[in-house]
């Protein structure tokens, strides 16, 4: 960045990467700017208590209990996008808190393209002879879903010296730094996906995180200035795409348990104790 004075007026020279930091810096200004207090703090006090409301739906198995919560929130969301000004959908403006440039109908677009490439495969799945499931409806010691968790978040590259393995309601990966980035899971005792990709989810998240180069860290370019969280970019999409390369791809294809973990063998339905 180079300053030099012209008629008493001092001027930037802002370099090409200086310009889109402050690009971005500005216009999460504007944004923030446009939102009253009043509706930042309802929507702040709400999502505690929607939050703790829908874990006492999932425990009791009762929607109704969440229902009343889930539409107030709803309605803060429409509140926040009139807040915050749209030409052409709603939600265009809350797409700009997740994925800036993008709107409504653009991703109307992405998935309208992705969907065609998926169905074909979709469709060829469901002509494959069902597998056997049983086995993961049995009784798992949450002690030891937990243990297997660590084994496998470790096999797949998540640096437990930066971050840790700890329980939660609902599996999430928070990151403060590059070098603190924590993923949670569950652990069922009567269904044991439950934990294994939940954790390799939230690990897919934290492998993103703790990959960010230390120039990065906490800078405008690994930051999301808009959504307030210093995920390691400005937009979330290839953060929260990662989980899907790891659980997907790395781990849920045929014969990936030895990559992950060296010497163990893939039963067969055949071989599955019954």
């Amino acid at each position: 960045m180079a300053h030099f004075r012209q008629n008493g007026a001092l001027h930037i020279n802002l370099a090409a990467e200086d310009a889109e930091a402050a690009t971005a810096v500005n216009e999460a200004i504007r944004h923030h700017a446009r939102l009253p207090a009043d509706l930042l703090r309802a929507q702040a006090e709400h999502a505690t208590i929607a939050g703790a409301a829908w874990a006492a739906a999932r425990q009791a198995s009762d929607f109704s209990i969440f229902k009343p919560h889930l539409e107030k929130v709803v309605a803060l969301a429409r509140e926040k996008a009139e807040a915050l000004g749209y030409d052409g959908h709603p939600y265009d403006p809350m797409v700009q808190i997740f994925e800036p440039g993008e709107t409504a109908a653009s991703i109307a677009t992405f998935f309208d393209d992705l969907r065609k490439g998926i169905l074909p495969v979709l469709d060829k799945a469901k002509g494959q002879p069902r597998p056997r499931t049983d086995f993961l409806y049995r009784d798992y010691p949450p002690e030891l879903q937990h243990r297997f968790a660590r084994e496998t978040a470790r096999a797949l590259g998540y640096d437990f010296d930066r971050g840790r393995l700890d329980t939660a309601a609902h599996p999430f990966e928070v990151s403060f730094t590059r070098n603190d980035v924590r993923i949670t899971s569950r652990w069922p005792r009567g269904y044991l996906p439950m934990s294994i990709f939940g954790t390799i989810h939230e690990v897919g998240h934290a492998l993103y995180e703790q990959g960010i180069a230390p120039t990065h860290t906490r800078g405008p370019f690994a930051t999301n200035m808009i959504g307030l969280y210093a995920v390691g970019a400005q937009a979330l999409a290839c953060m929260k795409a990662s989980h899907g390369c790891w659980k997907t791809m790395s781990v849920a294809a045929p014969l990936s348990g030895p990559l992950i973990f060296p010497g163990c063998a893939i039963p067969s339905a055949t071989s599955l104790p019954t």
